[in-house]
């Protein structure tokens, strides 16, 4: 595969992993096709977990009532890790339709294997069967948790950070914005990978890039057409960050 002069060359695998694969969905696109689409995709790349990272799945329960439910996370912890560590809380992406425990591992575990931390990988509820705000009910539900049952878990509750590539960049926003205004855990740090702020779909950067190589315009139009259901969703600054006013961002990390 010959890649634009543009691209970085550290993307050659993944393009070249998607290709073996077939692509991406063409022709009536789906929640179904993306989801089988991406399934083959992550197992097409190499990721070995390191021997010295042990990954454990347990389950959360969140919300209250009718609304209660669990949800699935992998904690992943090395073996020389202090007691109290600090903890990543990571969100994958996806578009908020995919993704899932097994298709993040590699991202969850290297966090643990480069950062010195504790990870714990989220698996919060997917669009379109559950649309905005369920995904980041899922993550301040696990952010709770996680601050609750710091000693159990060996981390530091005063060293939690947020961290989320894509559509999980949005909910790390959401979620540090959700826990100030709630008065919830504190997050020490918000980290946000190629983040989904919420800018329109008729921006320069959405024009310029409409069919880029690794994500097109009409691919994100799809997934947050999926997760943003209703009006209200896309004038609601917890869905699309970007709508924030200033005195929303004070003291965020």
């Amino acid at each position: 595969m010959t890649l634009p002069d543009h691209l970085h060359p550290d993307m050659q695998i993944l393009l070249e992993a998607r290709e073996s694969v077939g692509g991406t969905p063409a022709g009536a696109k789906t929640p179904a096709a993306y989801r089988a689409f991406w399934e083959l995709y992550y197992r097409a790349i190499p990721n070995p977990r390191p021997r010295d990272i042990e990954a454990v799945d347990r389950m959360v329960p969140v919300g209250d009532g009718a609304d209660a439910h669990d949800v699935a996370v992998r904690v992943y912890r090395r073996a020389d890790l202090p007691p109290a560590a600090p903890c990543v809380i990571y969100l994958h992406g996806g578009g908020f339709v995919l993704g899932d425990l097994e298709s993040s591992d590699i991202l969850a575990w290297g966090f643990t294997a480069e950062a010195d931390a504790v990870t714990v990988s989220v698996d919060y509820r997917l669009a379109p069967e559950h649309p905005y705000p369920a995904a980041l009910e899922d993550t301040y539900g696990v952010l709770c948790w996680v601050h609750e049952h710091a000693a159990e878990l060996g981390v530091d509750p005063g060293r939690i950070a947020l961290v989320g590539d894509s559509a999980g960049g949005c909910l790390s926003t959401a979620a540090s914005m959700l826990s100030l205004e709630q008065d919830g855990p504190p997050v020490s740090a918000q980290v946000m990978i190629y983040p989904v702020t919420g800018i329109t779909l008729d921006s320069p950067s959405y024009i310029e890039n409409a069919d880029a190589v690794g994500l097109t315009a009409a691919s994100m139009k799809f997934f947050l057409e999926n997760y943003l259901q209703q009006p209200p969703d896309w004038a609601d600054p917890l869905a699309r960050p970007v709508l924030a006013e200033a005195e929303d961002l004070n003291g965020l990390p």
